[in-house]
């Protein structure tokens, strides 16, 4: 039972040319996998960018209105008209950060909206406390 098989000319470049297209398909495959991952991770860094600059601007905000506070006070404003300022300040301010995440939401591109896990203000900057900690995490 000592059998020898021979390969064949024709056998041998089958299995080469096989080889080849094997090998292009997995170069292809691999190019286009490396691609999403690399998109993916750049998505959601300028997600990360984004709701960081929302943040900032969101402190600016509320320095600025700190300081029309001390001015009202400076001018002799009865307590209750800076307490209707600083309520009218509010509602403006928090419709103005969820009118950005709405914005955001809206005019993001479908194909990348997976990486935006929020709906509102509040779950955005969730969202950006969990990124952070990952980023010092690291």
């Amino acid at each position: 039972m000592n059998e020898t098989y021979e390969m064949t000319h024709q056998l041998l470049m089958t299995f080469v040319v096989l080889g080849f297209f094997c090998g292009v398909f997995a170069a292809v495959f691999a190019t286009r996998f490396f691609e999403v991952v690399h998109l993916h991770r750049l998505v959601t860094e300028t997600v990360y960018r984004l709701l960081l600059l929302c943040s900032k601007l969101n402190e600016d905000l509320e320095f600025i209105s700190q300081l029309k506070q001390t001015e009202l006070e400076n001018q002799n404003f009865d307590k209750n008209s800076r307490r209707n300022f600083r309520k009218v300040d509010d509602d403006i301010v928090k419709k103005w950060k969820n009118g950005v995440i709405m914005t955001l939401l809206n005019y993001s591109p479908e194909k990348f909206r997976y990486a935006l896990n929020f709906t509102n203000w509040e779950e955005a900057m969730r969202t950006l406390d969990a990124q952070h900690k990952d980023k010092r995490g690291r």
